[in-house]
């Protein structure tokens, strides 16, 4: 079904997302909304989520139905996050921004 490329980029993408995102949490320093011993910004959760959606519909060339349930999808979890005080919108909107674009140019680039 995926080729062993498929799989080993997507996998390698994770781990190079985590170190950026952990990286740019130590550069932003920007807390939670809840008090907590971690950065919020990004919300390495946003990233994930949006990364991984971003990987499979442009790898796949997924038709807009399936976009429309896969992003609504995503988008429970990170509601939870808001909801829950975990994250500001702020924190979900750039977690996500850096997994669309980390996902992106993953897939086009390199």
């Amino acid at each position: 079904m995926y080729s062993d490329k498929y799989v080993l980029k997507l996998f390698l993408g994770l781990i190079f997302l985590q170190i950026l995102v952990k990286f740019l949490k130590k550069l932003f320093k920007e807390s939670r909304p809840i008090k907590s011993n971690t950065y919020g910004l990004p919300s390495t959760k946003a990233a994930t989520l949006v990364f991984i959606a971003t990987y499979f519909i442009i790898t796949n060339k997924l038709r807009d139905s399936t976009v429309v349930i896969i992003v609504t999808a995503l988008l429970l979890p990170l509601f939870m996050k808001y909801y829950s005080k975990e994250h500001s919108l702020k924190q979900l909107f750039i977690g996500g921004l850096v997994g669309l674009l980390f996902g992106y140019i993953l897939v086009k680039f390199i």
